[in-house]
This record gives structure tokens, C-alpha cells and sequence, in this order.
């Protein structure tokens, strides 16, 4: 993400900008920082309030934080045709996400856990995408599940059978036009270190 954004930054000749990638934990210096981004970090913290004020402490007054993040994975996320064993593998795949300290649902205390690290939220969007087979988001959980589901059976969640019907219920859908993928609700925010 650095990466392109450096490129695209030296594509529209905009030679003021610089683009780091930092350790969210490590403390930022003091009003360094005119703006920051994250996409999917906080879901995956198990404390974000820290990981905020440290942010925070580093914007300058005035500058900003923008977030993408998940506003919650279950139980929007679906499949359709549904399935037990999709929904069976989506609770897996939470209780996974939970065990290893994430929240899922991050996205419905990010607001307070801003206003507590002393921002100020400006901008609140919710983001809703379905897709089709044909539609370029169908790949993301093509990609995803086969990597992540067979860690769910590791981790003992699910069983060797349950995952195989999960993924064997995907590529079934992947062959009906008629099909639709409910991603799970994204956050989209902007806060804000008061002056």
C-alpha cells in the first residue's frame, strides 16, 4: 500500500508527500503526523485504545485519521444460495478471529474509542457490496477461504468434513450465475485531533 501510494504520489508530480509504514504500537513523536491511515487494523487488535492515543498523540492539530474497517462480520456476511455449512464455517471463522484477541465487530466501538483517544470523528460512512460470480469481489473470498478455512480445522473448529463442505458449497456457488456473496459491512471513518 506504501508502495502505491508512493508511485501514485510521484505519478501526479506531488513531491510534498511522504508515506511510511510504522508498528501502529510503536509511540508516534508528539505532532508529527499530518495524517494517518488504516485498513483492517483495528479488527485485529486485541487493545485499540492504546494503539488510538498513540496515533492521536502524533497527529498535528487539524490532521487526521482514516480508517477502513470491518463494521461487523456476522451475521451479514452470507451466501446465497444459503448453506448450513457456509454459515457453520463463518461462526468458525469468527470464533477464530475471537480466540486470537480480534473483534469482528470493531466497527461498532471505533466512534466511542476515537472520542476517548481525543478525536474527534468527522466523517462516518457505512459500505455495503454484494456480488455475483462474475463480479471481481467474488475472488476475494475464493482467495481467502481455501487459505484460511483448513486453520479453522487445525485450531479445531471445524472438522475436516465441515470445512470441505464450506469450500465444496463455495465452488458450487461459483457455478451458478444466479448466486450472491453478502460481504460482511465495512466502516469507512474520519477523525480528527482537535486544534
Amino acid at each position: 500500500m506504501v508502495r502505491a501510494a508512493r508511485a501514485s504520489s510521484a505519478a501526479a508530480q506531488v513531491d510534498w508527500t511522504e508515506f511510511e509504514c510504522a508498528d501502529a504500537a510503536e509511540p508516534f513523536v508528539e505532532a508529527s503526523l499530518d495524517g494517518a491511515f488504516a485498513r483492517f487494523l483495528f479488527c485485529w487488535l486485541p487493545e485499540p485504545l492504546p494503539v488510538l492515543r498513540a496515533i492521536a498523540r502524533g497527529l498535528v492539530p487539524g490532521g487526521r485519521l482514516a480508517v477502513f474497517d470491518y463494521l461487523r462480520y456476522a451475521p451479514e456476511i452470507r451466501l446465497e444460495p444459503c448453506s448450513e455449512a457456509f454459515a457453520r464455517g463463518i461462526a468458525a471463522v469468527e470464533a477464530s478471529w475471537r480466540g486470537g484477541g480480534g473483534d469482528p465487530r470493531i466497527g461498532e466501538r471505533l466512534p466511542a474509542l476515537f472520542a476517548e483517544a481525543g478525536l474527534r470523528l468527522v466523517h462516518r460512512r457505512e459500505v455495503w457490496l454484494a456480488a455475483s460470480p462474475a463480479d471481481p469481489l467474488w475472488g476475494w473470498p475464493t482467495s481467502f477461504f481455501p487459505l484460511f478455512v483448513p486453520g479453522l480445522v487445525k485450531e479445531g473448529r471445524l472438522s475436516a468434513e465441515e470445512a470441505e463442505a464450506f469450500l465444496a458449497d463455495w465452488r458450487r456457488a461459483a457455478e451458478r450465475p444466479d448466486a450472491r456473496f453478502q460481504a460482511p459491512p465495512m466502516l469507512e471513518l474520519v477523525a480528527e485531533r482537535p486544534a
